[in-house]
Parts: C-alpha cells; sequence; structure tokens
C-alpha cells in the first residue's frame, strides 16, 4: 500500500504535467516556478519580470509562460475545482474564465497569446486536470491559498 503524496509532491507533479502541456520547454525548472510564486512577495515579482540575463533567474533570457498560467489557474481555482465536481455544467464557465485569465498574459513580443492560443491553453489545461481530479483538487486548495 502506498502512502498518500506528500503536498510538495502533488505540486511538483501539477507543475510539471502544466508545463508538459503548455511551456515544454519550462518543465525542468516547473516546480521551482511553482514554488517561487506560492512565496509570493520579491519571489513571485521575479517570475514576472519578464526576460532575465542575471545568473539563477529563471528562464534566463526567455519570457516565462507558466507564471501565468499558475496565475490565471491562482484567479479563478474555485471555479476550476467546481468543474472539477461537475464537468457537464461547468465547464463552459470554467473555459471562459480561465481564457479571460490567460487572455492577460504579457503582451511582450514573443509572449502575445491570441484569443484562440488563451482557448486551447485553458481547454489543454482544463482536461489535464479533469484527468485526476481529486489531486488537482488538492493543487488548486494550495494554489487558492496562496493570495493572488
Amino acid at each position: 500500500m502506498s502512502s498518500p503524496a506528500s503536498e510538495r509532491e502533488v505540486l511538483a507533479h501539477w507543475a510539471q504535467r502544466l508545463a508538459a502541456r503548455v511551456a515544454p520547454d519550462e518543465i525542468n525548472f516547473a516546480p521551482d516556478v511553482l514554488a517561487a510564486y506560492l512565496r509570493g512577495g520579491a519571489a513571485r515579482r521575479q517570475l514576472f519580470a519578464g526576460p532575465r540575463a542575471d545568473p539563477g533567474a529563471f528562464g534566463v533570457g526567455l519570457p516565462l509562460m507558466l507564471p501565468y498560467v499558475i496565475d490565471a489557474l491562482a484567479h479563478c481555482y474555485l471555479l476550476v475545482k467546481a468543474f472539477l465536481g461537475d464537468p457537464a455544467v461547468n465547464s463552459a464557465i470554467a473555459t471562459a474564465n480561465l481564457v479571460v485569465a490567460l487572455r492577460q498574459l504579457p503582451k511582450a513580443e514573443s509572449s502575445t497569446v491570441s484569443a484562440t492560443e488563451a482557448e486551447v491553453m485553458a481547454r489543454e489545461v482544463l482536461s489535464l486536470l479533469a484527468t485526476d481530479p481529486s489531486s488537482a483538487t488538492r493543487f488548486l486548495d494550495v494554489l487558492g491559498k496562496s493570495g493572488t
């Protein structure tokens, strides 16, 4: 019998799965990105600072997508949790809210996300979360408590 996954394991698992779906180039540091987001303050602000050239920065020289996906989920996590509880009733509402949140991505030249791309990302994220609702709910609860 296996023991339940720790909160840290659940978070790392979901960070990597989200990155694999929407930002594959960020998968190797996805757990660190999520941890920085959850710490808040300066650690979170650094994720949204844009391309960085200093050593040790997340995504050196690259604009990151994953922090914006995580932030979008944090802003509408209650609706996403409702979707996980009853996909038939809530999927359109959750998708619409996540699309709106994803469309708020920065308009930096290499991070521009069209309405179509935002909708595709929203559907990918929601379908991924729906593969394991119990674990996804744990992830969303932690994300929601991080404050937005």
